[in-house]
This record gives structure tokens, sequence and C-alpha cells, in this order.
């Protein structure tokens, strides 16, 4: 794909500057051979030259393995999800963890239909298969809908943000730190992260460990203990995409409590989250579009839709198209991206984070200032106190993601 949007790039440039080089020293073949390269043609010294330029991949430069994004709620990634966390009085939207030096990315997420993984066509078909019988409710599959794919999936930081599972803006969560007094009366003292250890070997472990997306875990996040198959028959492993995170940090003694929801706010989220999806279906907007003739010729598909959604969410049946959730909400108990963070911790680096219209700035006239500046959890001044931080988390140290790359840049000429 990259070798390709170099080549159409090199051939764009070389159509504009024909007429320029043409008539000096490159001809019309040394143009196409010079855009089969990706680069641009240039007559100089006499001599035609194709001038190649290299694209350079995104990375996130204050990530290091182990460390975690959390991605704002700004319009991309899943309407769905967005939706869910917003309700629950999240800020952000996805979490995810690095490595390769803040390259790549490894995080749980779902696709409904194939325009949410960039494709316009897929051989296996849409993600969540809409099934429309003969006689019967028109509905998803159920096992696909509990069962949420890619899930488990390692991306490069560029095709993370392609796929809306990343912004340009965001959170990367770190390790505390320690001074460590030195030894010598000539060496300033150390600094040191006694959990990083942790942290690589966290993410580490789930990049070969397989799950699905599990949307009923915002509800109960029990799922990473069940078993795993490729048919994405039954309740299967998996987690949503801070309860992934959520549970190999676990696994390495590094305790994330889980934060109370009160049926209260889940009986309004659950409202919000049905009323959207059926209203999505309804105006056919985004995937909904792929509903077609299901939608014009079954006006009940939408309520179904939306009841079986919720219902899943509610970590009922994700088979059930009834209302059964408008009786049976119940309270829940997880970790959102919001929560992977305690009530306070230290904010680090240069650029100032506006969060949700609360900037999160580093102080000045700290001794070692590179330790950070303790702030509030911004999230425990909403509507619903409490519900955005948790009471334990190794994620002690905050700073704005610092993203780089993502342009060409020249590599070398080649004389024609």
């Amino acid at each position: 794909m990259r070798a390709r949007t170099v080549t159409a790039l090199g051939a764009i440039l070389a159509g504009l500057l024909w007429p320029a080089v043409g008539a000096a020293q490159c001809s019309w073949i040394d143009n196409l051979n010079c855009a089969a390269m990706g680069g641009v043609p240039d007559a100089r010294g006499g001599e035609c030259w194709c001038d190649v330029y290299e694209y350079v991949p995104r990375r996130v430069a204050n990530a290091r393995d182990g460390d975690v994004g959390i991605v704002p709620i700004d319009g991309n990634g899943s309407e769905v999800v967005a939706t869910v966390t917003r309700e629950i009085g999240q800020y952000h939207r996805h979490a995810v963890m690095f490595w390769d030096d803040g390259r790549r990315t490894r995080h749980d997420t779902m696709y409904i239909g194939d325009a949410e993984d960039g494709s316009e066509a897929d051989a296996g078909g849409d993600y969540v298969t809409l099934l429309q019988p003969l006689f019967g409710r028109v509905r998803f599959d159920g096992d696909e809908l509990q069962n949420g794919l890619p899930g488990a999936i390692s991306q490069t930081i560029d095709d993370t943000l392609a796929r809306g599972r990343l912004s340009t803006t965001g959170l990367v969560l770190k390790p505390a730190q320690r001074l460590v007094p030195s030894t010598s009366p000539w060496s300033p003292m150390r600094i040191e992260e006694p959990n990083r250890p942790a942290f690589e070997a966290a993410v580490a472990a789930a990049r070969t460990r397989s799950a699905y997306y599990k949307l009923g875990d915002y509800t109960d996040m029990d799922s990473m203990s069940r078993p795993w198959s490729s048919t994405r028959s039954g309740d299967l492993r998996g987690s949503h995409c801070s309860g992934y995170v959520t549970d190999h940090f676990r696994d390495e003694g590094l305790p994330i409590d889980d934060v109370f929801y009160p049926e209260s706010l889940r009986e309004d989220v659950a409202e919000v989250l049905y009323e959207e999806v059926r209203d999505m279906c309804r105006n056919e907007t985004g995937f909904w579009s792929d509903l077609g003739a299901a939608v014009t010729l079954h006006w009940s598909v939408c309520r179904n839709i939306g009841n079986q959604v919720v219902n899943c969410f509610a970590d009922l049946s994700c088979w059930d198209t009834s209302n059964t959730w408008r009786s049976s909400i119940g309270t829940g108990s997880a970790v959102s991206p919001d929560n992977l963070l305690p009530e306070s911790f230290r904010y680090t680096g240069t650029t100032d984070y506006d969060w949700d219209g609360i900037t999160l700035t580093q102080g000045s006239g700290s001794f070692y200032p590179i330790l950070g500046t303790t702030v509030s959890h911004p999230g425990l001044s909403g509507t619903e106190p409490g519900t955005s931080a948790t009471s334990q988390s190794p994620f002690q140290r905050v700073a704005a993601m610092s993203m780089t790359g993502g342009y060409y840049t020249f590599s070398h000429s080649v004389r024609l």
C-alpha cells in the first residue's frame, strides 16, 4: 500500500513537472521510469535525475514499551463504543498498549462493517453478519456481536490512526519514577522506573494472546478468563480495550481496581445507546447504509438491532432483540479508558493537554521537574463523581502524546 502511494505521488509530481523538464534533458520515458520509482524528475547539469522520496512512518516519540495510550472522543472510531464511553462520563474512548519504541500498538477493538477497517470490500463480508430470515426478526448474528473482530490486534501507528483507533492527540500513561541517591558526592541522583520491566512484560504477553472484543465487559469484566476458539461460537475469551490492558497488567502483579457504575447511570447510558443505534440504522448512516432493503422492508429491524446491541452491552444475551434491558440493566463494574488513571497522578512534559476544558500542565520550580506536577483526575469533577478514576493503578505519570513522522523526505537521486 505504501509503495503504491509513493508511486502515485511520484506520477502526480512528474505530471506537474513534465512541461518544465521535457524541454530540457528528461524524456517522457525518463519521466515514467522516475514515477515508477516514486520519484520526481529533475534536469540539472545537462542530465536527467530522479529524486526519490521515502515515507517516514508515524511514531509516538514519548512512548516506551508497555506505556498505554488513551484516545479522546473526537468523532472517530466506533460509534457504539464512543456513545457508551461518553455517556458513562468518560473523555477518552479507546486504550492501546505501545511497543517497538512507540512504533506499534497492541489493542483490542471491534469493527461491525467493512468501512470501519478502511476497506471498500472484504472477501469475508462484514465483521458482524446481518441475518435476514424469511420468517422471524432481522438481527445481527449474536455470536459475532458477542465476539467482536478483529479483537486483539497489533498495528503500526499509521494503521491504528487510519482505522480511527488512535488520534494525533491523547495521553501516554507511564509508570511511577523514583529518585535513587548517588553513591558518589560528585554524581547527581538517578531517576528510575521500578515497574518498567513489568510494563514491558505486560505488552509482550498481550502480543501473544488472542482475544475478541466483548461489549458485555462494560458490565462485568470477566471474559478474559474464558476459553478461546476461532469459531466465534458461544461466550469466548476477550474484553474491551481497557479491559484487555487491565488484565495483562494485573497478570504482572500491577493492580488496577474496577470502578462501580450505579444502575441509575447505566439506565441513562442504555437509553442513549438504544436511541443512537436505532437512529443510525433508520438514517442509514455509516455502516448502517449496508442494511439497505432490510431497513426499507422491515421498519422494526432498527428497533430489533437497537435492543440487541444494548442487551449485549448489559451482558444479557447478544441474541436477544427484545427490550429485556429496560428491566434488567443492573449495576456494572469495569475499567473504562479514563478509569485506568488514579485519583491523582503526575503530569510531565512541556506540552499542555486539554481534558474537556481542564488544562493539564507541567508546573515550574520543582527541584526535579522531570518527575512532573501532581494533578487531580479531571473526571472527578463531573456529574458522576468517582466514575472516572480507579482507587489503585500503576499509571502514576502522564504526558501528552507526541507523534512524529507521517511525511515524505528526500532519500536519494538516481541518474536516468
